[in-house]
């Protein structure tokens, strides 16, 4: 699995999901504190998965924990494997056939709050489709950063076009036009 931020350095001040829990919060079996949602990605261009594996970790939080601020690192509080796909190979088929998705990994140390927190994060997936596309962008990031073999047939790459390789898209699209002497159309109303 290719953790995301670590090959995305850059995105981690906008794009690493972060939540915090305060005293009274209605999920009551979810310590007080920060959380962040970390990202791991399947790098085996063979395959299709669309899989994520959010690690969630509590960050040492002055307000809860001030004797921990200084020395701790983020304390491990759930894995959740989760995949996206309608369209599941036979291995994730024989995987979701004895368990939900998403699901607590087995193989990673889960914390006695570990369920409520995949629970919270399902919802959080579900209801912020600004999020939950996000991730399915930063699947599609990774293999394009390691090379599209593997990547599905009619994959639209696009999206993860930088903000210049956009802006050059939309000056050939413009050269294109007044070579064919097109005039684009107006967004604004009566033009």
């Amino acid at each position: 699995m290719i953790p995301y931020f670590e090959k995305f350095p850059e995105k981690r001040s906008t794009e690493l999901r972060t939540t915090r829990f305060l005293e009274g919060n209605e999920n009551a079996s979810i310590p007080c504190g920060t959380y962040v949602f970390t990202e791991y990605y399947c790098g085996d261009l063979t395959c299709n998965c669309q899989r994520v594996l959010i690690k969630v970790l509590r960050v040492a939080d002055p307000e809860y924990w001030p004797e921990e601020v200084a020395t701790a690192p983020p304390k491990e509080i759930a894995t959740i494997s989760f995949t996206w796909s309608d369209e599941l190979d036979e291995g994730w088929e024989d995987i979701l056939e004895d368990v939900d998705n998403p699901f607590l990994d087995p193989f990673h140390f889960q914390d006695r709050c570990a369920e409520a927190m995949m629970d919270f994060w399902y919802d959080m997936y579900q209801n912020d489709s600004d999020y939950a596309d996000r991730l399915q962008r930063h699947y599609w990031e990774l293999r394009h950063l390691s090379g599209t073999a593997g990547t599905p047939q009619g994959a639209d790459l696009r999206f993860i076009a930088t903000s210049e390789e956009k802006a050059e898209e939309m000056r050939k699209r413009r050269r294109l036009l007044q070579r064919r002497n097109v005039k684009p159309k107006s967004r604004r109303k009566g033009s």
